[in-house]
């Protein structure tokens, strides 16, 4: 599913069988940047139960420096499939949809400050 955060166009890409070898058996989750323009954030991806409580979050930092199209953050092996088909931890709601929930943050330390004009420079020109 695409979204719009802070500007930007993002994706979310989820992988019920993972990628790769490393990600057989768990569920490869990755935060997907479409607007391709220039980036620094603070990401949160969380997956909650059916009564919407946070069952797994994991977070991390991206950079892109806007000359990529396209560009992806994430994990291979985010969380164990075994875990999300466990009708016990009742992740899963009743019609076998995940529900996955995104922050991002931009990093403030990578915007340019503001500074404002001083006024006591025309007052005294």
């Amino acid at each position: 599913p695409e979204f719009t955060c802070n500007g930007h166009q993002w994706c979310i890409e989820l992988y019920p069988g993972g990628t790769g070898e490393a990600g057989a058996g768990y569920l490869s989750l990755y935060l997907q940047l479409c607007s391709g323009r220039k980036v620094t954030a603070k990401y949160e991806v969380s997956v909650l139960d059916k009564y919407q409580n946070i069952v797994r979050s994991k977070k991390g930092t991206l950079s892109n420096s806007g000359d990529v199209t396209s560009w992806a953050w994430g994990w291979k092996n985010y969380c164990s499939l075994s875990d999300i088909l466990n009708q016990l931890k009742n992740i899963l709601d009743d019609n076998g949809t995940l529900a996955v929930i995104v922050s991002i943050k931009k990093d403030s330390a990578s915007a340019a400050p503001f500074v404002p004009s001083n006024p006591i420079r025309r007052m005294m020109a």
